[in-house]
Parts: structure tokens; sequence; C-alpha cells
């Protein structure tokens, strides 16, 4: 890892922990500056300014979720399911990069486009799976809306679930999967 790099990963560290302290709303950088111990000057010339350092969480966010991707098996619809556990755990322990990931806009945050398309990369991954699982006549549907409707159930309920207790206090990751298996369920060829 060159100079610059292992610099950037140490800028990151102190931007996920202002972030996580102060939210998009108060983040700065002047305040990752003031964490990582540096001048505001050498910051910027690692990330530009905030919107920078908050595109460059934001990529890193989805390629550490794309690298916990499940990997395909034999059992298309199976690999669907497995997927959103993966997703809801990932959120879960990942709360910050999460709300910066699928909320940004709620927060007054627009990724780039290069920072977008980060996030793609990982919409595309699960558009596939829906096809594998169309493909292997389990589930019936253009691929696209399966992986939106798939999404928005999972994203609400794992939005919800960070809200705060509410009624997930009760098994919610049973109650999750319950409802990702519904929603896919629906999905189903009429008999």
């Amino acid at each position: 890892m060159t100079d610059d790099a292992t610099l950037a990963e140490t800028l990151l560290l102190h931007a996920e922990a202002v972030l996580a302290d102060a939210g998009i709303q108060g983040f700065t950088l002047e305040e990752v500056a003031r964490r990582s111990g540096m001048g505001d000057d050498a910051v910027a010339a690692v990330f530009g300014d905030s919107h920078g350092i908050l595109d460059a969480l934001f990529i890193q966010g989805h390629e550490n979720f794309h690298a916990n991707d499940i990997e395909a098996s034999a059992d298309p619809v199976g690999d669907l399911l497995r997927g959103f556990d993966m997703y809801r755990d990932w959120s879960l322990a990942h709360p910050v990069y999460y709300r910066l990931m699928f909320a940004p806009l709620d927060q007054g945050y627009e990724p780039s486009p290069n920072a977008g398309n980060a996030g793609w990369r990982n919409f595309e991954a699960l558009t596939i799976r829906a096809g594998r699982a169309v493909a292997s006549g389990t589930i019936e549907g253009a691929p696209l809306d399966i992986a939106l409707d798939l999404w928005a159930v999972a994203h609400g309920s794992v939005m919800l679930e960070l809200a705060g207790p509410g009624i997930f206090h009760d098994a919610p990751e049973e109650r999750y999967r319950a409802r990702m298996r519904r929603t896919l369920d629906s999905f189903r060829p009429a008999r």
C-alpha cells in the first residue's frame, strides 16, 4: 500500500467517526482534519472537499458490501433469500455506512455519478440473481421488478429496525425472513 493510500485509509477511519457522531448535516472536512491531527489543506489535497470524503465513504461502503455478497449456488431462490439475509446482517453491523449508502438524499447528500456507479454494481448483482431464479422456473416476472420489490421490502424493514425497537423487538430476524419469503412467494407461478 502506498503512503497516499495509507493516508486516505486513515482519513476515512476518522471520517467514518465524524459521520457517526455528527451525521451528514454536521459532517465537515475541518472536523475530519481536526480528528486526524492534520491541516484542512492536507485533507483537501486527498479528497478535495467534504463531498469528496462522503463519496469516498459511499464507495468504500459499497465495496465492502459487495465483498460480503454470497456466492451463487445450485439454488437460485435460496440465493435470493441468503443474499437478503446478508443484506440485513451487513446493514445492522454497519449502520453509519448503511444510512449513507441507502438513504443519502434524506440526509442532504447526493452521491457523485462515480460514487453512484459503485452502488449500481450491488443492485446489478441482485438483478442477476433474480434473473437466475426466473430462468430456473421457480419464480416468474421481470428480474428488475423482482429485484426492486425484494429490495424495497428489505430496505424498509432494515430502516425500521435501525430506527429503534418499535414493532421489531420480538424475533426481528425471523420476522424479516418471513417477510422476504412472502414477497418472493408472490413471484411463484400460479398453480
